[in-house]
């Protein structure tokens, strides 16, 4: 069962961050969206600042201010347990790995199978954090 999640949507799309919003607050989660990436790097800092940090970023990856790689890096920066999901509307290899500071890669729109794969598996991480392991 996946826990409800505190989940910054980053996408300058605002038909594909709404889509988002939708499907993911329908799966019970808590959703916050930025319309780039310095407006979603201000949110992640309020929330950490806040004692409320994001479970999951999920960021596009072609954007006008700063590219997904940026965001990632500095998301890992400020909450080094925030887990980042990195769209890109570039074709994937079929075992394509995640660049660093990104824990998924998922094409743009994202499958709703394999969003929800991640946002389970971030929510796994997050219950083996705050047990201590």
């Amino acid at each position: 069962m996946t826990r409800r999640m505190h989940v910054l949507v980053i996408d300058d799309h605002p038909l594909m961050a709404q889509a988002l919003d939708r499907i993911i607050q329908r799966d019970g989660h808590r959703v916050v969206l930025a319309a780039s990436g310095r407006e979603g790097l201000d949110y992640a800092e309020r929330a950490q600042q806040e004692g409320d940090p994001f479970a999951v970023v999920i960021t596009d990856f072609s954007m006008v201010d700063l590219d997904g790689l940026a965001v990632a890096r500095s998301i890992k920066q400020i909450s080094p347990t925030t887990r980042v999901v990195l769209l890109t509307a570039h074709l994937l290899p079929t075992n394509a790995q995640p660049p660093p500071h990104v824990d998924w890669l998922l094409t743009k729109p994202p499958k709703l199978a394999d969003l929800r794969a991640a946002l389970a598996n971030a929510s796994r991480d997050r219950q083996r954090f705050a047990a201590g392991e």
